[in-house]
């Protein structure tokens, strides 16, 4: 599978569509390549892309995504165009047999949400160097702000004056484009049948995931502070089990999913080899499991490094998801990076060519109280998780916030649980709250429904499934028992 098509899939997929193409749309180019200075281009969308163009311009967003071929277009009509340089160039054209892409449209989708659109480094970071974090470790947490606003604040100037492709904070909406971009194309020249994200009577989901990093504090008093919180909320609260105590099993509430967050945070994740990290995270679930007596499906990377042997050393493991990627980073590692999407997919396999069979549910900017090392108030830090809600709800995402456990003390306590009060102010009848594992769940059924000729739906589920599958305008709530079959009446009113 080549990464232009695997790309186009994986969005095809994630819409669950039936359809038949009235028009060809070829996404590999084939006029003559011109010279991309810059590793980035503006793209601005036709009056056809009515619904993205309305969602950019609620939220005050431009989509910048990241570019590295440009092919010519000569003729034709044009239904969007790149800015490059302070030029504009036709992006997409409108031919009479077919839609003619300027970019690789799948190949930039794929390399965005696996983010393969900067060059790899090995991911470091200054506390990964054992005195460093014991000096970190042991400073007055008002001192420790003061250093990170100095330190990001020279880090993110030089981020504005790079010239390569990096995600805007806290929303950006390349990934979303992309997606909607290609499949606003295929409603207009095709009979477009498909399966809505989430159960009936919800729009979005909104996930509460909690890691508990390793100081003395967060264990012995900051998770305890968390947990009488979370009796009034739903969440996944990701553990380092090398530091995880006994008496934490009788304070965890069955609504508290368990998962994990390796074995030690000493980040060097990415750094250690293969065999190393392999242990660690056979090491970790382990013990978790043998702590709680619950199966640990969920992972985040510590200090969210990531490998690329990760997805394999998970699934090896019997992880079922993972929550390492984040769709716009403003701290280190990978400051500047991100994702930009805020829908579960399965990470690509460059090397064989194939889908991860781990589930990736990405992580949603802003990073618990990071805001306020970047120079921000407490009360702007709740505005940016706002207006980041009111995205992914548009969107129809998933909000999987992080909030940490308290790690640094009485102040720092305050801080995040004021946070976390803030930003559980949700809208219950839109938002599906859920955990990590009803999320990966859920996803995997849905990814088990079998659409054919446009009005016959299969259960290839072991259990019974309800789902909303629609075509044009028309909307149908189903359900499902194991391996039933069903024809939808679109002509019949409901």
């Amino acid at each position: 599978m080549d990464e232009s098509n695997a790309g186009l899939q994986l969005i095809l997929e994630t819409e669950k569509i039936a359809y038949k193409l009235k028009k060809r749309i070829i996404s590999k180019p084939t006029g003559n390549k011109i010279l991309v200075e810059n590793s980035r281009a503006e793209l601005i969308l036709g009056n056809e892309f009515e619904k993205i163009n309305y969602i950019l311009s609620k939220f005050n967003l431009r989509c910048i995504i990241p570019l590295k071929e440009l092919f010519e277009i000569k003729s034709g009509k044009v239904l969007a165009w790149f800015f490059i340089n302070e030029t504009k160039r036709p992006a997409i054209v409108e031919k009479e047999d077919r839609i003619e892409f300027a970019f690789d449209i799948g190949k930039t989708f794929l390399e965005l949400v696996n983010e393969r659109y900067y060059d790899v480094k090995e991911e470091t970071h200054i506390l990964s160097n054992t005195l460093i974090e014991k000096l970190y470790k042991n400073i007055p947490n008002k001192l420790r702000i003061f250093i990170y606003k100095k330190y990001y604040k020279k880090l993110h100037d030089k981020l504005k004056k790079s010239k390569e492709f990096n995600t805007l904070f806290p929303i950006d909406a390349a990934g979303f484009v992309l997606h909607n971009l290609f499949i606003e194309l295929i409603k207009k020249n095709s009979d477009y049948v498909y399966i809505e994200y989430w159960p009936s009577q919800y729009k979005a989901v909104f996930m509460l995931t909690h890691d508990v990093e390793p100081t003395n504090y967060s264990y012995k008093k900051g998770i305890f502070i968390l947990l009488s919180k979370l009796k009034l909320h739903k969440s996944t609260i990701n553990l380092v089990s090398k530091y995880a105590k006994k008496k934490l099993i009788k304070t965890f509430s069955t609504e508290n999913e368990i998962g994990c967050h390796g074995y030690i945070h000493d980040r060097k994740f990415a750094s250690i080899g293969r065999k190393e990290r392999n242990e660690r995270v056979k090491k970790a679930k382990k013990i978790l499991k043998k702590m709680f007596g619950r199966e640990v499906v969920g992972f985040r990377a510590p200090a969210l490094q990531k490998s690329k042997d990760l997805y394999d050393i998970l699934w090896k493991n019997g992880f079922k998801y993972d929550m390492s990627m984040i769709d716009s980073q403003r701290e280190e590692p990978g400051c500047g990076k991100g994702v930009s999407y805020n829908l579960p997919y399965h990470i690509f396999d460059f090397k064989n060519k194939r889908f991860k069979k781990i589930l990736e549910i990405p992580t949603a900017a802003p990073d618990c109280i990071s805001p306020l090392y970047f120079g921000y108030s407490l009360e702007d830090t709740a505005k940016l998780f706002e207006i980041k809600k009111k995205w992914i709800y548009s969107i129809g995402g998933v909000c999987n916030f992080i909030i940490h456990a308290p790690a640094w003390g009485k102040e720092d306590a305050e801080q995040r649980m004021w946070l976390l009060d803030n930003i559980s102010n949700i809208d219950k009848k839109g938002f599906w709250i859920a955990t990590g594992r009803e999320v990966n769940d859920w996803w995997r059924k849905r990814g088990n429904i079998l659409i054919k000729n446009k009005n016959t739906v299969i259960n290839r589920n072991k259990d019974a499934i309800e789902f909303v599958i629609c075509r044009y305008n028309q909307r149908r709530v189903v359900s499902l028992g194991k391996n039933e079959k069903r024809i939808i009446k679109w002509n019949q009113k409901y």
